[in-house]
């Protein structure tokens, strides 16, 4: 799911191979698109004007209409993680391939960060848009300088991970395990 930062509306998507938009007021769907297979990841750009989605073969960008603006070819299989940058100039996209992938907006490949040894299921870009978060199903996650280089390796859970998130001041990580735990981590740079 994802939350429309202009706090109109949320994005869903699912097994029903769609992407659905709801008015978060009163509830109502306003949009429903069909896509090739399941949904598995979707993230709202920072305008609230376009919608982000990985499936089972892919990441493609979309306006609110459901008219396709860009397929991240290349984006990997099963894109379980999709992310905006701050500032709306980047997407982030990771799965199964044990990669993170960084594309400009248009869709060009910028970086591919190779770290984890197991599929990513959740990414991040930090508040700053300088730091990119990933978290996997070798139970670690990883903060990475946007220029590709890891930063910094975390690990303490006994199970995959399953989500990452960067606090709103960026000094902060928090992970959700299947261990059934959330850890938050402090971290700094120098």
């Amino acid at each position: 799911m994802g939350y429309a930062p202009n706090g109109r509306f949320i994005a869903t998507g699912g097994s029903d191979s769609t992407v659905k938009i709801w008015n978060i007021e009163g509830g109502d769907l306003i949009g429903e698109f069909r896509t090739e297979s399941a949904v598995l990841s979707i993230a709202i750009s920072p305008d609230s004007k376009k919608i982000l989605y990985g499936t089972s073969t892919k990441a493609a960008l979309i306006d609110l209409n459901g008219n396709s603006l860009v397929e991240y070819s290349g984006g990997g299989t099963w894109v379980n993680g999709v992310a905006f940058s701050p500032d709306g100039r980047w997407v982030a996209t990771g799965g199964k391939e044990n990669s993170a992938k960084i594309w400009s907006i248009n869709g060009n490949l910028m970086q591919e960060l190779a770290g984890h040894t197991q599929q990513l299921f959740s990414l991040q870009f930090s508040p700053n848009g300088k730091f990119l978060l990933t978290g996997a199903e070798d139970g670690k996650a990883i903060v990475w300088d946007v220029s590709g280089k890891l930063l910094k390796e975390i690990k303490g859970h006994n199970s995959w991970i399953r989500n990452v998130a960067f606090s709103p001041a960026g000094n902060l990580v928090a992970t959700g395990s299947g261990d059934n735990t959330v850890i938050l981590w402090e971290i700094s740079f120098k």
